[in-house]
């Protein structure tokens, strides 16, 4: 399904995490992975050489694992320019998926929180994969069978090419599909906004009354009402124990910038599962060889 990935190293290494799901995604496919770590002009030699431990790394690893990639350093003036780098990799590659993926220190975790990674994902349409946290490492490195993918939804259209990816992914993988809805509580007042269980009920029934379900397992599930949705999610895809996590609050604004929710920016932060933010509606998935819209 994803055959050009683009994996985004800093000197602080990578989340381990990210190799498996990344391999997943790539196997099926027959796909690519350019490793890439963006070296500041001013950083020490050792760090510089830490970053290239990192990325050579991570390249074998995968290549081990029957994944084609290769890595490389490119050295940059800033912290911007990291961020820059990695949309110019995107783009030399034709990258269909990016991965950024960090233990909470160093760039990659500036690239999740902060204005570097809004630079990245308002200027790649691709689908991109955000892991925040460091999970100890189980044995070998093998590729991380997708069996569960959560897609948590909500009334924006982003949701539903959220549904979309998510569902493709499923059907490649064979993996089942849980669609969680999280019933919102808004604070107004001394009355409070309380999202109506018939008003969930047909969000829900619209997002899922064409979906193939002869070809994928799916559950539909309504949570809540909550006024923290992130702890609903969070804790849905433990229970749940999803492999996948796939989201769909990116989208440009009206001035050009990229409003990432924060339910999103919660739940990456939050939750230790990867977490894929759906790209762009224009953006286009390989299906079967050939290109079909996402």
């Amino acid at each position: 399904m994803y055959r050009r990935i683009v994996l985004a190293v800093d000197p602080e290494g990578l989340a381990e995490s990210v190799l498996p799901i990344v391999a997943a995604l790539a196997r099926r496919g027959g796909g690519e992975v350019f490793v890439v770590g963006a070296a500041k002009a001013g950083d020490p030699p050792e760090q510089r050489a830490l970053l290239e431990k990192h990325v050579r790394e991570a390249a074998d690893e995968l290549n081990a694992a029957g994944i084609k990639a290769i890595g490389k350093v490119r050295q940059v003036a800033t912290e911007s320019s990291a961020a820059a780098e990695i949309v110019a990799a995107c783009h030399e590659r034709a990258a269909d998926l990016v991965a950024l993926g960090s233990h909470g220190r160093g760039n990659i975790a500036a690239l999740l929180e902060g204005s570097v990674g809004r630079q990245v994902l308002s200027q790649v349409e691709a689908p991109a994969i955000l892991v925040h946290s460091r999970e100890a490492a189980k044995g070998s490195f093998l590729p991380r069978p997708l069996h569960r993918i959560m897609v948590p939804v909500d009334y924006s259209d982003t949701s539903r090419q959220a549904v979309k990816v998510a569902v493709d992914i499923a059907r490649e993988e064979g993996a089942g599909l849980l669609i969680l809805h999280v019933r919102e509580t808004v604070p107004f007042g001394d009355v409070p906004y309380v999202e109506g269980p018939e008003e969930a009920q047909q969000l829900m029934q619209e997002l899922t009354a064409e979906l193939p379900t002869s070809e994928v397992s799916i559950e539909k599930r309504i949570a809540g009402p909550s006024l923290s949705p992130v702890r609903e999610i969070v804790e849905a895809a433990k229970k749940w124990n999803a492999d996948l996590i796939v989201l769909g609050s990116r989208r440009l604004t009206a001035v050009g910038g990229l409003f990432l929710g924060s339910v999103a920016q919660g739940v990456v932060k939050h939750s230790s599962r990867p977490v894929l933010m759906a790209g762009h509606p224009t953006h286009q998935l390989v299906r079967g060889g050939q290109q079909a819209v996402g």
